[in-house]
């Protein structure tokens, strides 16, 4: 008899069935759109299911896997195919169903139930089957790092890493490591997680979805950028919006994750540039929430380029957003940073509005870095409205808080401002005071950054280094393990010749056996010779390798101590302009002495701080500038023996791009003096203009 269903026949109908079944077994990016109308899929399956009883198990299988990335949707249909294979008793659905069970509770952090279903799968697991073994054994590790159980999860974890390896199946490998490297990334894990997905994309095949290779790129790039590599992270994030649609929303999101990272690596402009992108994008599917995340971040950028009016602009965007669906949150970010840029523009007033408006904020409670943040923009709006004592107030209260948080660039920060408030009060003893105690934080957090940075180049070479050694150590044990074996193999072919040849004939064994042995201790010389020649080959790449590991090393530091040297320059110019200014400020005060013996004491006190702030600005530039250019003073003294201390240093100042107007007040000389000199300077070089003698010192 045939039953009719809908105008199909059974027959046909199983047609349908198959192929349906095939479409979500096999076209994963087709079933995902499927999923989109999910209840017209639902239906559809279904009434497969219902009408061919015995591939109920393989539809609602299929159910599951549409729902892959909504867990709470596909562990009911996996729970259905549980619940099938029971009753028909098929060991291999069952365990194929309370595998994907575990996956979907992880995803829905149910670890003891996960735990639980992970427990039967184990026992459904065959011994000689290692692809359910590894499988399981991957799943109890994730189970345990969740359970807080790290110790048992490493084991589980690496043991199951090492069966994949045995297994030669690309594609099923390539879904462990993508699933794998999904995990990593959630429970923070980033350099496994890079390792994971950089093996996933070594073995996936060119037939996958797009939707895999932006995952794994896209995942990479979050990894790379959580351990601060954004160069890495850019490429992987670029490599995913290949595979992107340019106008979609997808690829506004990726936009917005490049922008930051090219802000990461202070590229303003390509920031910008991807930032607006994805602004464009968002608007007009107009997404307000991901629209205020955009602004926030596009004035961010300007800030950074020093266009205080454009990020301005985007500011006020963000903030009227906000009032419309924002959070407090973001509006006291955005308030504090607009307030900021008041302050750089000069409009205080405007900055002290703000402020109040975020000392207010809900969110604010006891987060004491913004507050610390609020404190610091209105001491700086105060001095700029010349309120000294409420500056002064704000500003201890900031130094108070940052000392409380460990914030010492902003302590530093606020010590500056402190030794400036006190020099426009003429209270000169505070205003000295202050500013060596900002230079003394400031030398601390230099000393650390440079330790800190010297100690990572030494532990990554040495790190690296020890991964080497036991790379080579590994390959010589399995030289020798395969030596033994040829041995051994070579040992028994000669003993049955032996015995067969001795059968025939003593005297031709005898002599064939005496030929043998010459012929194997000419072998084993040569094998012997080919594995020194072999060892000697790797121990020169292993040197040139780390060789080129202490140059890379070197460049790295030379990088710093440059930046270092530079950053210095840019202090003691800072702090000359401080000096200068108390200076001024305290002759201002001769005319008041109505004494010469008065007067004289003031300018002797000047000559010495004169003398001893350029001297102690020399010694400070010298430290940094001779580690930089360790053979600039031979150099020089190489061309003429009888320079002058004024005259060489003077050519180190000039060889940092230092101009006169900027030597001046560093050394205390007046433009005249100086000009004198470089003309002498000159002169002793034989060189015909300044601008020569400039290029010239520059190359030296």
């Amino acid at each position: 008899m045939i039953i009719k269903n809908q105008g199909f026949s059974t027959d046909l109908l199983s047609r349908w069935i198959l192929i349906y079944l095939v479409i979500a077994s096999f076209a994963k990016t087709g079933a995902q759109t499927l999923a989109k109308d999910s209840l017209n899929v639902d239906s559809l399956f279904i009434k497969i299911a219902d009408a061919a009883p015995k591939k109920q198990a393989d539809v609602y299988t299929n159910l599951a896997i549409i729902r892959t990335f909504s867990p709470e949707e596909g562990l009911p249909f996996t729970e259905k195919v549980i619940q099938l294979a029971k009753t028909s008793g098929n060991q291999d659905i069952l365990y194929h169903a309370l595998s994907s069970k575990v996956r979907f509770l992880i995803k829905l952090q149910k670890t003891d139930s996960a735990y639980s279903a992970i427990k039967t799968a184990m026992l459904l697991a065959e011994k000689s089957d290692l692809k359910k073994l590894t499988e399981t054994e991957l799943l109890l590790g994730q189970i345990q790092y969740y359970l807080n159980h790290k110790d048992s999860a490493a084991i589980n974890l690496q043991s199951g890493m090492d069966k994949m390896q045995q297994i030669n199946d690309s594609a099923w490998a390539g879904n462990i490591l993508f699933e794998m490297g999904y995990f990593y990334l959630k429970s923070q894990q980033y350099e496994e997680a890079i390792r994971a997905y950089n093996k996933a994309l070594a073995i996936f095949p060119s037939t996958w979805s797009d939707e895999n290779f932006i995952s794994c790129y896209n995942n990479l790039g979050i990894c790379y950028s959580r351990l601060n590599d954004f160069e890495s992270g850019l490429k992987a994030t670029l490599l995913a919006l290949d595979y992107v649609d340019p106008s979609s929303v997808q690829a506004a999101k990726m936009y917005t994750t490049i922008g930051i990272i090219y802000g990461n690596l202070r590229i303003t402009e390509k920031s910008i540039e991807y930032f607006l992108k994805a602004r464009d994008i968002f608007e007009q599917s107009h997404d307000t929430i991901r629209l205020i995340t955009l602004y926030t971040n596009i004035g961010g950028s300007f800030t950074q380029s020093n266009e205080p009016i454009k990020a301005l602009e985007s500011f006020r965007t963000a903030l009227k957003l906000v009032d419309v669906s924002g959070n407090d949150s973001q509006k006291l970010a955005i308030l504090v940073n607009m307030a900021s840029l008041y302050n750089d523009i000069n409009k205080p007033d405007s900055a002290l509005i703000l402020l109040n408006k975020a000392e207010i904020s809900p969110y604010l409670r006891n987060n004491k870095r913004t507050i610390s943040y609020i404190y610091k923009g209105k001491a700086t709006a105060y001095q700029l409205k010349g309120n000294t004592d409420q500056a002064i107030e704000h500003f201890n209260k900031t130094v108070a808080l940052a000392t409380e948080t460990h914030d010492d660039l902003l302590r530093q920060s606020a010590y500056d401002r402190l030794s400036q408030v006190y020099t426009d009060k003429k209270d000169y003893q505070k205003a000295f005071q202050y500013f060596k105690d900002a230079v003394a934080i400031r030398d601390s957090i230099e000393s650390n950054e440079h330790k800190a940075a010297v100690e990572e180049i030494i532990t990554k070479y040495e790190v690296d280094l020890k991964d080497k050694e036991n790379r080579i150590l590994q390959q010589d044990l399995t030289i020798k393990q395969q030596e033994i074996r040829r041995q051994k193999t070579t040992n028994l072919i000669v003993i049955l010749l032996a015995a067969i040849l001795l059968v025939s004939l003593v005297v031709t064994v005898y002599i064939i056996r005496l030929r043998n042995q010459d012929l194997f201790k000419s072998r084993e010389v040569n094998k012997a010779n080919a594995k020194i020649f072999e060892q000697e080959i790797k121990i020169r790449e292993q040197e040139t390798q780390i060789a080129e590991e202490k140059a890379m090393a070197l460049d790295a530091e030379l990088n710093f101590e440059k930046e270092r040297a530079k950053k210095t320059t840019a202090d003691i110019l800072k702090n000359s302009e401080i000096a200068a200014r108390l200076l001024n400020e305290i002759s201002q005060i001769k005319p008041y002495c109505n004494n010469k013996e008065g007067q004289d004491m003031i300018n002797s006190t000047l000559a010495d701080f004169s003398g001893l702030t350029a001297e102690n600005n020399w010694n400070n530039f010298y430290t940094d500038f001779s580690t930089l250019n360790k053979d600039f003073f031979r150099n020089l003294a190489a061309l003429d023996a009888e320079l002058s201390e004024t005259e060489k240093r003077l050519a180190a100042f000039i060889k940092m791009g230092l101009n006169t107007k900027d030597i001046a007040p560093i050394t205390f000389q007046s433009v005249n003096t100086i000009n004198v000199t470089k003309t002498r300077l000159k002169n002793k070089l034989n060189l015909s203009t300044i601008e020569e003698l400039q290029q010239f010192l520059q190359q030296l």
